[in-house]
């Protein structure tokens, strides 16, 4: 029920050439931890299922404004459109890391999810939608080699 990457990518390319130059903005991207592992388990009608499941989460967590997308597998971009500090960033990211955590049933079991984070700022690490996009997956890699299950608030910093 989400967007895919092309959507996604064309309203985060119109919010670039809208956005003010004073303006600061956050893209955070999720990838599911241990997902293939998940989906052997459950097989793809399982996975599919967590996977719309944490979709519907993401979407009833945002503001109206905030779009959310489904980029890939089990990959997931929002952009925070208002962002004053850096710790609203990571307020929103501790908030997305409990959604995403709360199990999910599947059939007659309950399944738990974990999820890292990774960020890209705008405009602090690129004006243009392929490198923001590179720069989010790239730390949310990164995340994921230091702590599954996390976000590395100091990603978020921009002063």
């Amino acid at each position: 029920g989400l967007p895919k990457a092309v959507v996604f990518s064309r309203q985060l390319g119109e919010f670039l050439r809208n956005m003010s130059a004073s303006h600061v903005a956050a893209l955070h991207c999720m990838d599911l931890d241990h997902f293939r592992a998940i989906n052997k388990m459950y097989g793809r009608p399982g996975g599919d299922h967590i996977l719309k499941e944490i979709g519907g989460r993401l979407k009833g967590l945002l503001r109206g404004s905030d779009p959310v997308a489904r980029i890939g597998g089990d990959r997931f971009v929002v952009l925070q459109h208002e962002v004053k500090r850096p710790s609203d960033v990571a307020r929103l990211a501790n908030r997305i890391l409990l959604e995403i955590s709360r199990p999910v049933q599947v059939g007659s079991e309950l399944v738990s999810i974990s999820s890292s984070i990774g960020f890209a700022l705008i405009p602090r690490d690129g004006h243009d939608v392929e490198t923001l996009m590179e720069k989010a997956q790239t730390a949310v890699i990164a995340t994921k080699e230091r702590s599954r299950g996390s976000f590395e608030p100091e990603q978020a910093e921009w002063n």
